[in-house]
């Protein structure tokens, strides 16, 4: 097959994935579909009320957005979270401790229509800190991506230390599996950091989804010197399923600490053809790469 042809067939499957999703993925500088604003909920709660919206603004809209923790200590914590014991009931290891329970109310943000994505997750994020919510957060915007980082600025932040993506790493450059790319890019992390930065895939098949082709094969990656999300960011730009990720930090007793993290593919609603809506991960939504078929779509589950 020539090139030419490959390429018709790679634009003809992108050009079907964007007029599937394009009532979900407008632009992030255009105005914010009040109708589907006003099915979102209002109220979230738990010591992660953030991670649940960003689920929830992605799931709606279709936006790619990134959450990242800064690197708790053990006094931004209330105690322990679980104690594993060996069979005869002593620790086997230090726990991890527990954060602050948090609750979010964005009736009154969501009361009011917005000009972009941009706008309505700041005005979610001004909400947050100013309902007592521990940490500080701004939203930086990046190749397609909308990032909610720590906010250098925030007392919380300034006292746990900045996201571990923002500390600056070089990975050699080699052939690897994409998943054992992401590992090396973690151990980096944790070289640089000195906290332990745990590779996490949410039970993603990350070489599958990654290249849209099985078995996987090894590919060349690496990088020189630059801040570990510029890295992640490169490293995904060669997917060929659209990832996102969020970084989960926890901090251990005795002033240990470790951040999770985690890739994921977007989730997205969708509607069946009898009107119910239902969550739905895209996959291989930027093509595939030849010589390997055309992976099929996952099945609508059946309406009940």
């Amino acid at each position: 097959m020539t090139n030419l042809k490959l390429n018709q067939l790679i634009r003809s499957f992108s050009l079907l994935t964007i007029l599937a999703l394009s009532s979900l993925q407008p632009a992030f500088g255009q105005k914010v579909s009040k109708a589907r604003l006003d099915t979102m909920p209002r109220q979230y709660s738990g010591p992660r009320p953030l991670q649940d919206l960003v689920s929830d603004l992605t799931a709606k809209f279709g936006w790619n957005i990134s959450l990242e923790e800064p690197p708790w200590i053990e006094s931004q914590a209330r105690g322990p979270m679980y104690r594993p014991e060996n069979r005869y009931g002593s620790s086997i290891h230090n726990s991890k401790l527990k954060l602050p329970e948090g609750k979010l109310d964005l009736t009154s943000v969501f009361a009011s229509e917005y000009t972009s994505a941009k706008e309505l997750i700041e005005a979610c994020l001004k909400a947050y800190s100013a309902q007592g919510n521990q940490g500080g957060y701004i939203v930086r915007e990046s190749n397609g991506m909308l990032q909610i980082v720590p906010d250098p600025e925030s007392p919380a932040v300034q006292l746990a230390g900045p996201s571990l993506l923002d500390w600056e790493i070089e990975v050699p450059v080699e052939k690897r599996y994409p998943r054992e790319h992401f590992a090396a890019l973690c151990d980096a992390i944790q070289q640089t950091s000195a906290i332990d930065c745990d590779a996490n895939y949410a039970g993603l098949s990350f070489d599958k989804e990654y290249l849209a082709n099985w078995p996987p094969e090894r590919v060349e990656w690496g990088c020189s010197t630059m801040k570990a999300r510029a890295a992640l960011e490169e490293l995904l730009s060669h997917s060929m399923t659209t990832m996102t990720w969020q970084q989960k930090c926890h901090p251990v007793e005795g002033g240990g600490r470790i951040c999770y993290l985690t890739l994921l593919p977007l989730e997205v609603e969708i509607q069946t053809s009898k009107g119910k809506v239902i969550r739905r991960t895209l996959c291989y939504d930027r093509g595939w790469r030849f010589p390997y078929p055309q992976p099929p779509p996952p099945p609508l589950p059946e309406d009940k």
